[in-house]
């Protein structure tokens, strides 16, 4: 039961690790573009990016349907999305502010996946 937990844990992180880049591309193809560098998004067919996402998703969440879950759970995963998006969305776009930047990538990188 313990080996099975730790399998469905690293799921879990390589889904969120995956979803979290591949928001962080989806929303940097116009920085990108514009600065001459290659978003390997716009590369890919839709269809395939779809799929990508759809893959991703399913890894972050099936999981959880076996995984213990509670309130604590849901707010450290909402915290998760939560920080992809700041750090990435054109609306904060908090990738471009230095202190912001880095606390947001180490909650998203280190500190929730650790809780």
């Amino acid at each position: 039961a313990s080996a099975l937990l730790v399998l469905l844990s690293l799921i879990t992180t390589a889904g969120f690790a995956s979803l979290g880049y591949l928001i962080n591309e989806l929303f940097d193809i116009k920085d990108d573009l514009k600065a001459g560098k290659l978003n390997k998004l716009v590369m890919l067919p839709p269809a395939y990016t779809a799929m990508l996402f759809l893959l991703s998703v399913s890894l972050t969440f099936l999981p959880w349907f076996y995984l213990p879950f509670s309130g604590v759970s849901m707010l450290l995963i909402l915290a998760e999305l939560s920080a992809f998006i700041l750090y990435s969305a054109p609306f904060a776009r908090f990738k471009k502010v230095p202190v912001i930047s880095n606390l947001l990538d180490a909650g998203y990188a280190y500190l929730f996946p650790l809780l």
